[in-house]
Formats: C-alpha cells, structure tokens, sequence
C-alpha cells in the first residue's frame, strides 16, 4: 500500500493543480472544458500499516546491527501507537542491547501498562531486572512469563530453571 500511495504521490507531484490539458494551452483553437474535479488527498495510510511498516524497519535495522536506526523506527511506531505492547517492546529489547538499561526498562513498562499480559515484556523485563541483582521483582515477571505464554514455549524450561536457581541461592543451598 505504501508502494502505491508513493507511486500516487509522485503522480499528483509530477501533475500541478490547475494546469491545463495541452490542448488548452494553444491559442483561440482551444475549447472550453468542464471544471477539473477538485483533487482529494490520497486515502489516510492506517495507522496499523504505518506501525506494522515501522516495526518491520526496526526489526532490519536492528537484525543489522544499527541499533540507533532500530530505537529510532520504534519510537516512531509508539508515538503512532502508544497502545502497541510489540512495539515497546521492541524499543525495550534495542535500548538493552545499546546499553540503556534505564530506558529499557521503562519501555518494557510501558508495554506492561499497554498490555498487562504480554508474555514476551515479562520475560525481557525479567531477565534485566535479574541481571540488575532485582532478583524478587525478577521472579515475579519470571512467573507472569510462565503464566501467560503457551505451555509449549521453547523459553519455560530455561526459565523454571532461572526461577529454582534464585530460589536456592535465596534459601542458601
């Protein structure tokens, strides 16, 4: 849709307002026509297109290594759409990765708050929280992970595994 809407785009920009059909630009010769319609913008892109298209720039800029670029496409796809736990997320993961732990964490809460059961901010906040020495408030995004994603998720074991660690080096074992 993107494509199409550039192609338009680039149409109305190649075409003025107002300009006569060639045969009108001549002299005496020419007959009068009907009013152009009036040009309409072109149809508003939906915001979960603009969001989607977004995220899939952040996921390439990211997978490539710039991270900034990657921070950058999320952030974008937020301000469209504060309510997309995915994209905070996302914005979460990358500032992590930059070193930006503070910041990180504030936008896994931000996806918390947007979506309190997304499985995915649990375990991404867990998982910095645990690395800060958080360890109790750790455990209990460990658990809302474990609670919240399928049974069948490749991350539970690995998790129940972190979960009986912490618990053991909590009681001393």
């Amino acid at each position: 849709m993107v494509v199409v809407m550039g192609a338009f785009a680039a149409a109305v920009m190649l075409r003025p307002q107002g300009s006569a059909p060639p045969a009108a630009r001549g002299g005496a010769a020419a007959s009068v026509s009907a009013p152009a319609a009036p040009q309409t913008a072109p149809p508003a892109v939906p915001v979960s297109d603009r969001v989607a298209a977004l995220m899939q720039a952040g996921v390439d800029a990211a997978r490539s290594g710039a991270l900034d670029q990657a921070a950058a496409a999320f952030r974008k796809a937020v301000e469209f759409d504060p309510t997309d736990a995915k994209a905070w997320d996302s914005l979460g993961v990358v500032l992590v990765r930059a070193g930006d732990e503070a910041r990180g964490v504030e936008a896994f809460r931000r996806a918390l708050r947007a979506v309190p059961g997304h499985p995915e901010t649990h375990r991404n906040l867990a998982v910095v929280l645990d690395r800060q020495g958080r360890g109790a408030e750790a455990a209990r995004h460990y658990r809302a992970f474990l609670a919240k994603s399928p049974a069948g998720s490749p991350d539970h074991a690995t998790i129940m595994a972190r979960l009986e660690a912490m618990g053991s080096r909590r009681t001393g074992e």
